[in-house]
Protein backbone atom coordinates (compact mmCIF):
# COMPACT_ATOMS: atom_id res chain seq x y z
CA UNK A 1 0.00 0.00 0.00
CA UNK A 2 1.30 3.48 -0.87
CA UNK A 3 2.34 5.74 2.01
CA UNK A 4 0.17 8.88 2.23
CA UNK A 5 2.49 11.07 4.29
CA UNK A 6 5.18 11.74 1.68
CA UNK A 7 4.45 11.87 -2.04
CA UNK A 8 5.53 8.77 -3.89
CA UNK A 9 7.95 10.61 -6.22
CA UNK A 10 9.59 12.15 -3.15
CA UNK A 11 9.86 8.71 -1.51
CA UNK A 12 11.43 7.27 -4.67
CA UNK A 13 13.85 10.19 -4.92
CA UNK A 14 14.93 9.78 -1.30
CA UNK A 15 15.39 6.04 -1.79
CA UNK A 16 17.61 6.72 -4.81
CA UNK A 17 19.64 9.27 -2.85
CA UNK A 18 20.11 6.86 0.06
CA UNK A 19 20.65 3.65 -1.87
CA UNK A 20 22.32 4.80 -5.08
CA UNK A 21 21.44 3.21 -8.41
CA UNK A 22 18.50 0.82 -8.18
CA UNK A 23 16.10 -1.06 -10.43
CA UNK A 24 12.36 -0.41 -10.50
CA UNK A 25 11.74 -3.79 -8.87
CA UNK A 26 14.19 -3.09 -6.05
CA UNK A 27 12.52 0.28 -5.42
CA UNK A 28 9.04 -1.28 -5.55
CA UNK A 29 10.01 -3.90 -2.97
CA UNK A 30 11.82 -1.45 -0.68
CA UNK A 31 9.02 1.14 -0.75
CA UNK A 32 6.09 -1.30 -0.84
CA UNK A 33 4.85 0.23 -4.11
CA UNK A 34 3.88 -1.38 -7.39
CA UNK A 35 6.29 -1.36 -10.33
CA UNK A 36 3.83 0.76 -12.39
CA UNK A 37 3.72 3.30 -9.55
CA UNK A 38 7.52 3.35 -9.45
CA UNK A 39 7.60 3.85 -13.24
CA UNK A 40 5.20 6.79 -12.97
CA UNK A 41 7.31 8.29 -10.18
CA UNK A 42 10.43 7.92 -12.29
CA UNK A 43 8.72 9.68 -15.21
CA UNK A 44 7.84 12.54 -12.87
CA UNK A 45 11.38 12.73 -11.48
CA UNK A 46 12.91 12.58 -14.97
CA UNK A 47 10.65 15.38 -16.18
CA UNK A 48 11.91 17.51 -13.26
CA UNK A 49 15.53 16.61 -14.02
CA UNK A 50 15.91 14.85 -10.67
CA UNK A 51 16.50 11.25 -11.83
CA UNK A 52 17.82 9.38 -14.84
CA UNK A 53 18.51 5.90 -16.13
CA UNK A 54 22.06 4.93 -15.29
CA UNK A 55 23.09 1.52 -16.63
CA UNK A 56 21.62 -1.97 -16.48
CA UNK A 57 21.85 -5.03 -14.28
CA UNK A 58 23.36 -8.23 -15.61
CA UNK A 59 20.88 -10.33 -17.58
CA UNK A 60 19.20 -13.16 -15.67
CA UNK A 61 17.53 -14.75 -18.65
CA UNK A 62 15.20 -11.96 -19.68
CA UNK A 63 15.54 -8.33 -20.53
CA UNK A 64 18.21 -6.49 -18.52
CA UNK A 65 16.76 -4.38 -15.73
CA UNK A 66 17.56 -0.70 -16.14
CA UNK A 67 19.10 1.08 -13.18
CA UNK A 68 17.82 4.43 -11.99
CA UNK A 69 19.77 7.12 -10.18
CA UNK A 70 19.01 10.40 -8.47
CA UNK A 71 20.72 13.54 -9.75
CA UNK A 72 21.69 15.34 -6.51
CA UNK A 73 23.24 18.26 -8.38
CA UNK A 74 19.96 19.05 -10.12
CA UNK A 75 19.12 21.58 -7.40
CA UNK A 76 20.97 23.31 -4.60
CA UNK A 77 20.64 25.26 -1.39
CA UNK A 78 22.78 28.33 -0.89
CA UNK A 79 23.98 29.24 2.57
CA UNK A 80 25.33 32.60 3.71
CA UNK A 81 27.04 32.88 7.09
CA UNK A 82 27.45 36.47 8.23
CA UNK A 83 30.13 37.36 10.77
CA UNK A 84 31.68 40.68 11.79
CA UNK A 85 34.55 40.44 9.29
CA UNK A 86 33.56 37.76 6.75
CA UNK A 87 30.82 36.32 4.59
CA UNK A 88 30.96 32.56 4.06
CA UNK A 89 29.05 31.06 1.15
CA UNK A 90 28.18 27.37 0.88
CA UNK A 91 26.51 25.42 -1.93
CA UNK A 92 24.80 22.17 -0.88
CA UNK A 93 23.26 19.61 -3.25
CA UNK A 94 20.06 17.59 -2.75
CA UNK A 95 22.00 14.80 -1.04
CA UNK A 96 23.23 17.28 1.58
CA UNK A 97 26.78 17.27 0.23
CA UNK A 98 28.73 20.52 0.31
CA UNK A 99 29.70 21.13 -3.32
CA UNK A 100 31.56 24.40 -2.82
CA UNK A 101 32.33 26.95 -0.13
CA UNK A 102 34.16 30.22 0.07
CA UNK A 103 34.97 32.65 2.86
CA UNK A 104 35.20 36.25 1.71
CA UNK A 105 36.41 39.23 3.72
CA UNK A 106 33.40 41.52 4.10
CA UNK A 107 33.07 43.70 7.16
CA UNK A 108 29.49 43.86 8.41
CA UNK A 109 27.88 47.28 8.39
CA UNK A 110 24.22 48.09 8.68
CA UNK A 111 24.16 49.79 5.30
CA UNK A 112 22.57 49.17 1.90
CA UNK A 113 26.10 48.97 0.48
CA UNK A 114 26.87 45.97 2.72
CA UNK A 115 23.70 44.10 1.77
CA UNK A 116 24.29 44.83 -1.91
CA UNK A 117 27.87 43.57 -1.62
CA UNK A 118 26.65 40.36 0.05
CA UNK A 119 24.13 39.81 -2.76
CA UNK A 120 26.86 40.43 -5.36
CA UNK A 121 29.10 37.89 -3.61
CA UNK A 122 26.25 35.35 -3.79
CA UNK A 123 25.81 36.06 -7.52
CA UNK A 124 29.56 35.74 -8.15
CA UNK A 125 29.79 32.53 -6.11
CA UNK A 126 26.95 30.87 -8.04
CA UNK A 127 28.45 31.99 -11.36
CA UNK A 128 31.81 30.48 -10.38
CA UNK A 129 30.01 27.18 -9.74
CA UNK A 130 28.01 27.45 -13.00
CA UNK A 131 24.78 27.35 -11.03
CA UNK A 132 21.83 29.53 -12.06
CA UNK A 133 19.33 30.93 -9.57
CA UNK A 134 16.68 28.67 -11.15
CA UNK A 135 18.53 25.67 -9.69
CA UNK A 136 18.62 27.18 -6.18
CA UNK A 137 15.72 25.92 -4.09
CA UNK A 138 16.36 28.30 -1.24
CA UNK A 139 18.82 30.47 0.62
CA UNK A 140 19.66 30.13 4.28
CA UNK A 141 21.23 33.08 6.05
CA UNK A 142 23.02 32.57 9.36
CA UNK A 143 23.58 35.62 11.54
CA UNK A 144 24.93 35.52 15.11
CA UNK A 145 22.16 36.87 17.27
CA UNK A 146 18.61 36.57 18.48
CA UNK A 147 15.81 36.49 15.92
CA UNK A 148 12.19 37.39 16.73
CA UNK A 149 9.61 34.63 17.13
CA UNK A 150 8.07 35.50 13.77
CA UNK A 151 11.56 35.24 12.18
CA UNK A 152 11.23 38.67 10.60
CA UNK A 153 13.57 40.73 12.77
CA UNK A 154 17.05 40.34 14.17
CA UNK A 155 16.30 41.45 17.72
CA UNK A 156 19.86 41.71 18.93
CA UNK A 157 23.41 40.74 17.97
CA UNK A 158 26.23 41.48 20.37
CA UNK A 159 28.80 40.38 17.77
CA UNK A 160 27.44 42.54 14.95
CA UNK A 161 26.47 45.31 17.38
CA UNK A 162 22.95 45.70 16.01
CA UNK A 163 19.39 45.77 17.31
CA UNK A 164 16.06 45.58 15.50
CA UNK A 165 17.30 44.75 12.00
CA UNK A 166 14.72 43.49 9.53
CA UNK A 167 15.70 40.11 8.06
CA UNK A 168 14.42 41.48 4.76
CA UNK A 169 17.63 43.57 4.57
CA UNK A 170 19.42 40.34 3.67
CA UNK A 171 16.80 38.68 1.50
CA UNK A 172 15.43 41.58 -0.52
CA UNK A 173 18.41 41.66 -2.89
CA UNK A 174 18.46 37.91 -3.52
CA UNK A 175 16.29 36.43 -6.27
CA UNK A 176 15.03 33.66 -3.98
Amino acid sequence: MDAPTLSNPARVFRALLRGGRQSRQTLATALNLSVPTISQCILTLESLGLAQEDGTLAATGGRKARLLAAIPEARYALGLDVTQEHLTLVLVDLAGEVRASRRTPLTFKRTDAYFEAAAQEAERFLAEQSVSWERVLGVGISVPGIVSLDRQTMEYSHILQIEQLSCECFSRLLPR
